[in-house]
């Protein structure tokens, strides 16, 4: 078993130092994901904003990636601590930027969650706060009906007591040939 571990341990230290070295960037999920689809059918504003940090973000992994180049590649102090300040600068907004990609997954799952909630709800296993306010609604729209419907009744008792209106008689059209008409204004 000794003989294992110790052909096992350059192989871990191996696995550490890669997972050390690669590049802890969060990047935009597919679109096939379901918080994409989510903030597509209910918020594309946001799904738009979403592809356009990812792609920010990418820009400025890319640009990270050209200073540090740059960086390692010059002999001057002053010149290296220059494109360091840049760099930090870079990663304070990528750091930002990431967040706010954060916040957004976060804020879709929980839009899904609150989305399987009500159908949960409204599949019959209401809250009992809803359940009285669905009644206490009831309640209301059954007073307006019937209360509407007693002013129909009076409004209807209070026509029949009125005498019913004059009727006005129609007289038909009469067609006039504009030959006719312009003779007799001549005479």
């Amino acid at each position: 078993m000794s003989n294992e571990g110790s052909r096992l341990k350059p192989l871990l230290m191996v696995a550490c130092l890669f997972s050390a070295g690669c590049d802890r960037t969060l990047r935009p999920l597919p679109e096939t994901d379901q918080r994409i689809q989510f903030l597509g059918d209910y918020y594309p504003h946001l799904r738009t904003l979403y592809f356009q940090i990812g792609f920010q973000i990418a820009t400025c992994v890319q640009n990270l990636n050209t200073l540090q180049k740059m960086r390692s590649s010059f002999q001057q102090e002053e010149a290296r601590e220059l494109v360091s300040a840049k760099i930090k600068e870079l990663e304070a907004q990528r750091l930002d930027l990431e967040r706010q990609l954060s916040r957004i997954h976060v804020e879709a799952e929980k839009g899904i969650a609150y989305q399987k909630f009500s159908a949960i709800d409204g599949g019959g296993t209401r809250l009992p706060s809803l359940q009285k306010l669905a009644k206490d609604c009831e309640a209301s729209l059954r007073r307006v009906r019937e209360s509407a419907a007693g002013q129909a009744r009076e409004s209807d008792s209070d026509m029949n007591e009125m005498s019913p209106p004059k009727v006005l008689p129609v007289l038909p059209v009469r067609n006039v040939n504009p030959y006719e008409s312009a003779q007799v204004s001549r005479k």
